[in-house]
């Protein structure tokens, strides 16, 4: 595993992230001996082509990664019991397609993701951007010490490639780390919560275009803000297992008319007891404020997969509440499935959902059990706010259409690294304005101060932009292939972010340095040892274009060396290592 123990010294340091592995040339030699023995080259075109530094095997010291560095994660990697992943701002770490690779954050192990709004940190496939699908990778599970409502305390997760997943404890202040300004795409599940506990931090995390379910709660107290689920095929949101979390601005937007779940059916938020509606406890209850679902019906495309359902389903014994929030674009904007949930809302009073807007749904609301009449006569009674001798179950100020919504026309446009939407509101909007006097809401995590309205947004801030991608099948994390700026060489404009390639990578005799020049000038080529002392120069003149240098390394002695190219003003190095 190629990446930095926190206790290394510089010299350590220095050979552990200089040893990476030139998987061009790897990949070379495979597609040669692929076309030899008559191998369908499809499934090796797929794979992004560039240098990166692998993690094979389960991180089991203190361990920070470099931003500078591009990193791939092959297999199930852990971090282990007492030991803590540090993910500096603006690193990318992308995740083997092949071998479905995941991050798994194991019990008394912490992450910390430190992103911020300018340089979030990227987890993502290994695939080209044209070839980029849903499912690339496997996920992110966290193994939390928190308590669940599982028999025997232990919740897990099965039918993943990674084996043994499972969370739960006594300690629901527990402290899975900090993560903050994280982006995950492509995966099959993106963040996979088990009994995670209420000291962990976990602010604006996107994910995007998930095969499954976006964010798993399963058992926990975890609070979180700012979470966005796009284009999920699953459930953008579950909370199940005695889960307790608190969430407050979250956004869910589908805007793929087909790509709905093929097996359950799909909804923005599903809240359960669990998998049976047992009675178990801890109850679950999770309290979601000020989140916005927008669903595929909203931008007036169609016809939808009949897999898209809800925005969102209370049921299997459901508790918890749904408040201050937006739900439009859905074929039911909140359904309750069964009697023992309807008992809830009804009779135990522990199941709510007011203050909240429905806009441009099928049907906005709708049970399927009878309801039983104890408190409102039925569901529009409830949910309209409880007419006459019923006030003491009243859900209040729940909104219904048609008013102006002012949420922008880009919502609906087609996105891509410059067009992106805004969900700012308008002057205009119509929208409620929020209210938090619920019982569920009387906790210092919710911020209850300023002007806003009903869903996640007001009129003057988007906590989406500048970390957000939109278009993240365009986004390429291998820095070879950016063109947006250029690099001075000496003199020579080097049209290649990543600047000097060498390959072969381990040197056995001969290297060739590889860059693009755009224009002709004068250049050496040094040898440099570890040490600092110039073994060898070569003096070469070359014409604008791709350069192809060949670099002799016979007599070397195996190691470490540098490989210099310079001229007057400037350099750039790459690190070889020789056999």
């Amino acid at each position: 595993m190629f990446i930095r123990p926190d206790n290394a010294n510089q010299n350590d340091t220095a050979i552990i992230f200089s040893y990476i592995k030139i998987k061009i040339m790897n990949k070379i030699y495979t597609l040669l001996t692929a076309m030899l023995i008559g191998i369908s080259t499809s499934t090796f075109a797929t794979q992004v082509d560039c240098s990166y530094t692998s993690i094979t095997s389960n991180i089991t010291t203190n361990t920070t990664l470099s931003a500078g560095t591009l990193y791939r994660m092959e297999g199930c990697i852990h971090v282990t019991n007492g030991h803590t992943l540090t993910i500096p701002a603006g690193t990318t770490v992308m995740f083997e397609k092949s071998v479905d690779a995941a991050l798994i954050i194991d019990k008394g192990a912490t992450l910390n993701v430190n992103g911020t709004s300018g340089s979030p940190v990227i987890f993502t496939c290994d695939q080209t951007p044209t070839t980029k699908n849903y499912g690339d990778w496997s996920g992110v599970i966290i193994e939390g010490n928190a308590s669940n409502n599982v028999s025997g305390g232990s919740v897990s997760v099965s039918g993943r490639t990674c084996s043994s997943l499972s969370g739960g404890g006594s300690t629901d202040a527990d402290n899975s780390g900090s993560i903050t300004y994280l982006r995950i795409e492509y995966a099959k599940y993106g963040m996979t919560l088990l009994s995670v506990g209420s000291g962990t931090t976990m602010n604006n995390i996107q994910t995007a275009f998930i095969a499954n379910h976006a964010f798993e709660f399963y058992g926990g107290t975890v609070k979180a803000k700012n979470l966005i689920s796009y284009n999920a095929k699953g459930n953008d949101f579950i909370f199940e297992y005695g889960n307790r979390s608190l969430l407050q601005f979250a956004l869910s937007i589908r805007l793929d008319v087909s790509n709905a779940h093929l097996a359950s059916g799909s909804n923005a938020i599903m809240i359960a007891n669990d998998g049976s509606g047992s009675t178990n406890t801890p109850l679950t209850h999770p309290v979601i404020s000020d989140a916005t679902f927008i669903g595929p019906l909203y931008c007036g495309a169609g016809p939808i997969s009949s897999d898209y359902k809800n925005a969102v389903l209370f049921q299997l014994n459901a508790n918890g509440g749904v408040y201050n929030s937006f739900l439009s674009g859905w074929p039911t904007g909140m359904r309750m499935q069964d009697l023992s949930t309807l008992n809830n809302a009804d009779v135990n009073y522990t199941l709510n959902f007011a203050e909240n807007s429905f806009s441009s749904n099928t049907t906005d609301y709708s049970n399927n059990s009878t309801w039983p009449a104890n408190c409102a006569t039925d569901l529009n009674d409830w949910v309209t706010d409880g007419q006459g001798p019923f006030a003491s179950c009243a859900q209040l100020n729940n909104q219904l259409p048609s008013y102006t919504t002012g949420y922008s026309s880009t919502i609906c446009t087609t996105y891509t690294s410059t067009v992106v939407p805004s969900f700012i509101l308008s002057n205009s909007t119509a929208l409620n304005q929020v209210d938090y006097s619920a019982t569920d809401l009387q906790n210092a995590f919710f911020t209850t101060t300023g002007t806003r309205y009903h869903g996640g947004f007001n009129k003057s801030t988007d906590w989406t932009t500048g970390w957000t991608n939109w278009d993240p099948a365009n986004f390429n994390p291998c820095p070879q292939n950016k063109m947006s700026s250029t690099t001075a060489i000496n003199g020579l404009t080097v049209e290649n972010l990543a600047g000097l390639q060498l390959a072969p990578n381990p040197s056995n005799g001969t290297t060739y340095a590889l860059f693009n020049a755009a224009a002709d000038g004068n250049i050496s080529i040094s040898i440099v040892d570890n040490a600092g002392r110039v073994l060898r120069t070569s003096e070469s003149i070359i014409t604008k274009g791709d350069q192809h240098i060949s670099v002799d390394t016979k007599g070397l002695a195996a190691g470490l060396y540098i490989i210099q190219v310079q001229s007057a003003n400037s350099s750039m190095h790459a690190h070889l290592l020789v056999e």
